[in-house]
């Protein structure tokens, strides 16, 4: 095994442009940067690997694997699927409480370069939401593995709030964005850990290049020709592109999306939302740089 730091490891809950950001880092010669738990040799999820049930069936596979290795064990996977690269990692392949608790046991805590990857709350749950709802059809193995038996758990809570007896997926999938919600705030703060806001590190170089600093522990330098290739010319920049389009000058938010967002949502799924996400929850996002003022009038 390679230096523990000639690795490194973001953690995430998911939808915070961990793809994009995988991608970035590899564009780097020296970088060498796997997505997800699934297979480090495969690459990003895609729509045309989803139409496949082979894959979906050895994705979840080897996702079982990977929840069971000790982190020793699912570094040499990595070291195993790159070309021999200086600096190796993953992106999305843990959530942060379990990556601390991988590189505790190990030993490495401390020595392996992470972070954490978070995003603004309230677009954060309308795109988990959606991607609920979309597992139904393009991936329902993993749908049936995990969304169904938490749908079926939180089936008292959901029909509590819309007073009737709801099968709508779309809420079921609402109130688990909302737990995931709360659980991505739970962890912003938690042993000094660094946190990357995905709003700033899609539209800014120079925040980028910090994040790839501490990652890359300084080895590996974004000269100005990689970086126009991330955030100019290369076709990664819906993420950019949309923040852009909705940003409001200092501060690390999509502004005017998720005020939209917000005052789309039905009085059941506020009611849900203020009932699980508490204002505590809400000011770790506020600490690090969102601008949540308009969802003051949710309290009662």
């Amino acid at each position: 095994m390679k230096p523990a730091s000639d690795y490194f490891l973001v953690a995430s809950r998911g939808l915070t442009a961990t793809t994009w950001l995988a991608q970035a880092l590899n564009m780097h010669p020296m970088i060498f940067c796997c997505h997800g738990r699934d297979r480090p040799e495969r690459g990003p999820e895609t729509k045309e690997l989803l139409r496949s049930k082979r894959y979906r069936e050895d994705r979840m596979h080897f996702e079982r694997m990977q929840r069971g290795m000790t982190i020793e064990e699912y570094l040499e996977t990595i070291e195993n699927a790159s070309g021999g690269q200086t600096c190796l990692g993953n992106v999305h392949g843990f959530v942060q409480v379990e990556l601390i608790d991988k590189l505790q046991r190990a030993g490495l805590y401390g020595k392996i370069p992470i972070a954490n990857m978070v995003r603004n709350p309230i677009t954060f749950i309308a795109s988990y939401t959606a991607l609920v709802c979309h597992r139904i059809d393009d991936y329902p193995e993993k749908y049936e593995a995990e969304h169904l038996p938490r749908a079926r758990t939180n089936r008292e809570l959901v029909n509590t709030f819309s007073k009737s007896d709801i099968t709508d997926v779309e809420m079921y999938g609402f109130v688990e964005a909302c737990q995931g919600l709360v659980k991505m705030s739970d962890e912003i703060g938690v042993g000094h850990i660094p946190v990357i806001v995905m709003e700033k590190v899609v539209r800014e170089r120079k925040y980028f290049v910090e994040i790839a600093e501490h990652l890359t522990q300084g080895k590996c330098v974004f000269d100005e020709d990689i970086l126009e290739r991330i955030f100019t010319r290369s076709k990664m920049n819906s993420h950019r592109e949309k923040v852009e389009k909705n940003h409001v000058p200092g501060e690390a938010k999509a502004s005017e999306e998720s005020v939209r967002i917000w005052q789309s949502w039905s009085e059941a799924k506020k009611n849900l939302f203020k009932y699980i996400v508490r204002e505590d929850h809400i000011q770790k996002f506020v600490s690090i740089g969102y601008d949540l003022s308009f969802l003051s009038s949710m309290r009662p």
